[in-house]
């Protein structure tokens, strides 16, 4: 049986015909898409070149590579200008008029020749009525518009770029204002344009301490729609509506506000507009303190007019009734003073009579106090003196036998030191070489030296033993080491009383 052998296709010819399809069904056909940007790149000469992807919730259903040639793309920058580049933008939503090109080496991809911008525009509208109805679902519309700001705002947390023009203006115009009015003014900078500049914004808001400062200024300047996208992000707004302290937004853009204006406590159309407002509130606090002045000063001219007629009218009343009480009171003192001289006179009589009495009284009756005093004096005493004498005996005694018992701990003491010196006086006589020598022990003696721990010794060795009252001279015939010598205490060390 012959094998039959496999038919096969080069690659270039399989991708041909795909081609040849292609270019038959596909080719020169334009068409509209919708899609979301994935990667954007653009190149020195201008090209920018997409992957645009399509999801179905957080899974991507479809993707391909898409071009934007440098001449579509000077076309695109023609309608739009420079907000070309806030719409074709990584996560951007797009509807784009393209057309599909194949290559049997690249591969398929999608050539954009036209962005229609207004569905872009719609789209973020979209979104932004779908933030606005999150926030009022939750509450947070109207949550900082419910806080209240002072009369007179001099204490302002400004956050914004310091570059731009927007800031710039509301400082020049709040530091030079017309009234000479002085406001403490605390920048917090950031960037309010550009991806993720709400978060920036998030920032600084986040970092403005409580009970400081008497309104947040948000602003920016002017701008299109697509300019003032982070100003609609959910985040931003939910930071605004839940700060400590009311926020004023001064963002300078078209008729329609953004999201962060519809939360704040008070919208502006620009910074300018906002720096207006605050120095326009202190001057109607300055004319109202001016004219609230101007009234007390006019109602205090005119009380004080009519107290002082009143004042004159009331001292001729008082110097009419002033004489006649001075007359009246001269009259009656002098009956009192007549009075009184009698009533003295009376009284003096009867306290000298009474003042002599208590002289006799006081004579005679010190005396016998002072001599029945003296007569306790002395029984005290005498019982003293008898208590002294008891005292004074009993501690004699208790200071002889104290004495006694000393005497006696003393000589116990000294007798006992006495024994113990005694004894080790007589210890050195136990060490000495005659007395060891008397109880037994002998020096051995090798080459003139004493045997110790490390001297080895050998048939046929002279040695020399020397007892108390001899020395021998010994050669060994037959020696072995029996047994490890060991440090070994024989004798318990004597006791020491």
């Amino acid at each position: 049986m012959v094998k039959k052998e496999n038919k096969w296709f080069t690659l270039s010819k399989i991708l041909g015909r795909v081609q040849q399809i292609f270019d038959e069904q596909i080719s020169a056909h334009s068409f509209w898409i919708k899609v979301e940007i994935a990667q954007l790149k653009k190149d020195r000469k201008g090209h920018i070149y997409l992957d645009l992807v399509e999801h179905n919730g957080a899974y991507i259903v479809a993707k391909s590579r898409a071009t934007i040639w440098s001449q579509t793309v000077n076309h695109l920058y023609g309608k739009l200008g420079e907000e070309v580049s806030e719409v074709l933008k990584v996560g951007t939503e797009v509807l784009c008029f393209c057309e599909l090109v194949y290559s049997p080496i690249y591969g398929m991809s999608i050539n954009v020749l036209d962005v229609d911008f207004s569905f872009t525009l719609g789209e973020i509208e979209r979104i932004k009525q779908e933030t606005l109805k999150l926030l009022n679902e939750r509450g947070l519309i109207d949550l900082n518009k419910q806080l209240a700001y002072p009369i007179v705002i001099q204490r302002i947390a400004l956050v914004g770029s310091v570059d731009t023009a927007g800031f710039i203006d509301f400082v020049n115009q709040l530091e030079e204002n017309d009234y000479g009015f002085v406001f403490e003014i605390d920048y917090f900078n950031c960037r309010v344009q550009g991806d993720n500049a709400h978060i920036q914004i998030i920032e600084k808001l986040s970092q403005i301490p409580k009970d400081i400062y008497d309104v947040i200024v948000i602003i920016r300047g002017g701008g299109s729609v697509l300019d003032l996208s982070e100003f609609n992000n959910y985040n931003l707004a939910e930071a605004i509506a839940k700060m400590h302290t009311a926020v004023f937004t001064g963002i300078g853009h078209e008729i329609d506000s953004t999201i962060a204006d519809c939360v704040a406590h008070t919208r502006f159309k620009t910074p300018s507009a906002v720096a207006a407002f605050i120095v326009e509130k202190a001057y109607q606090f300055s004319v109202h303190i001016q004219e609230s002045f101007d009234h007390i000063l006019s109602s205090s001219k005119h009380i004080l007019e009519v107290e002082r007629l009143e004042m004159n009218n009331m001292a001729i009343s008082f110097n009419t009734y002033t004489r006649q009480w001075v007359l009246e009171k001269r009259r009656k003192l002098l009956a009192a003073m007549n009075e009184t001289v009698m009533y003295s006179k009376n009284r003096l009589h009867v306290e000298t009579s009474t003042i002599e009495v208590a002289k006799q009284v006081l004579k005679y009756k010190p005396l016998r106090e002072l001599q029945a005093e003296e007569v306790r004096l002395r029984e005290k005493g005498s019982l003293l003196s008898f208590f002294m004498e008891q005292k004074l005996q009993t501690s004699r005694r208790e200071l002889i036998s104290k004495e006694e018992a000393i005497f006696l701990q003393s000589k116990s003491v000294i007798d006992r030191e006495k024994k113990r010196l005694e004894h080790l006086e007589s210890i050195p006589t136990y060490f000495n070489f005659d007395s060891l020598l008397k109880k037994g022990f002998a020096i051995i003696r090798f080459n003139g030296e004493t045997i110790k721990e490390h001297t080895s010794l050998e048939s046929g060795d002279e040695i020399e033993v020397e007892i108390y009252n001899k020395r021998y001279q010994i050669t060994i015939d037959n020696i072995k080491e029996v047994e490890e010598w060991m440090k070994k205490s024989h004798t318990k060390k004597p006791q020491m009383n």
